[in-house]
């Protein structure tokens, strides 16, 4: 041991030192694995990378609010469609603190899909929080690819107990973005608003599981575009149809935001419109 101190206290050893840190911190942000969790502020993520369970959880001041969100994908017309752990059980994850990682699944003779998720907590108490995910689809192959790719939601806004009280509408902003927006069914303030900023080709929003069945089960599938479902428990799910040139790549951007206040903090808010309304009212009078 008194060797090693001395060694540690030489000048000599301070570059190997370095050396060594260098190599510790990178095996801590780069590896293969399955289970992660991301979390900022009033915000924590449950991820399940490496089988169809995707992302478990989502919870806002303690509250979950996701039973799953996950992503399918088809080559070409026909066939099934596979999850993502499909084409790797063990992805490629690199961390970047607490908040932000990207799992790469990629087989290199054919295709390829990396993620990227980075959550933005809010403060404590403000039942608010959102998510930026960022996905590129890889060709490697040296001829254009006919790729359909998924993403399926199924949120529970305040949680399971409120799960057969969902609304949910899907359709467009006006600039080229698809839009979902989910809010509870009473006078509770609670939503779910998601925007991916790549037009979808189809959309699907149901009644759990009528979506997450078909893409299990049914070849070729492209979804219904029933843009609403409610109430009950409704999921909703995008498709996107690309035509990947060789040897070339195609990118997705999203943006999700939930608001989801606690009952006591919403009812004030209600209460607090109520006599504003009263206010205007008496004015008008």
């Amino acid at each position: 041991m008194t060797g090693l101190r001395k060694w540690l206290a030489s000048p000599r050893s301070l570059p190997c030192c370095a050396y060594l840190l260098v190599a510790v911190s990178s095996l801590a942000l780069h590896g293969q694995a399955g289970a992660a969790t991301l979390s900022d502020h009033n915000s924590t993520i449950g991820l399940d990378l490496g089988s169809a369970a995707g992302m478990t959880s989502w919870a806002v001041d303690s509250v979950n609010q996701v039973n799953q969100q996950w992503f399918w994908f088809r080559v070409g017309s026909g066939g099934p469609q596979f999850d993502l752990s499909h084409i790797t059980t063990t992805p490629t994850v690199t961390t970047f603190g607490t908040k932000s990682l990207t799992a790469l699944y990629d087989n290199p003779q054919q295709y390829g899909v990396q993620l990227t998720y980075t959550l933005n907590g809010q403060a404590n108490g403000s039942g608010r929080s959102g998510l930026n995910q960022a996905i590129t689809l890889f060709n490697h192959t040296s001829s254009p690819l006919d790729f359909h790719f998924f993403m399926y939601s199924d949120f529970v806004l305040r949680g399971a107990s409120q799960a057969g009280n969902q609304y949910v509408r899907l359709g467009s902003d006006g600039v080229g973005d698809t839009t979902a927006v989910q809010s509870l069914g009473n006078l509770a303030p609670a939503t779910n608003t998601f925007v991916a900023m790549d037009a979808a080709s189809r959309v699907e929003a149901a009644l759990y599981n009528q979506t997450l069945t078909e893409l299990n089960t049914v070849n070729g599938l492209a979804l219904n575009n029933n843009s609403a479902a409610g109430p009950g428990h409704v999921t909703w799910a995008l498709e996107w149809d690309f035509t990947i040139a060789a040897n070339n790549s195609a990118q997705l951007g999203m943006l999700d935001n939930l608001q989801v206040p606690e009952p006591s903090t919403a009812a004030l808010v209600l209460v607090g419109l109520g006599i504003a309304y009263l206010r205007r009212q008496r004015q008008a009078r």
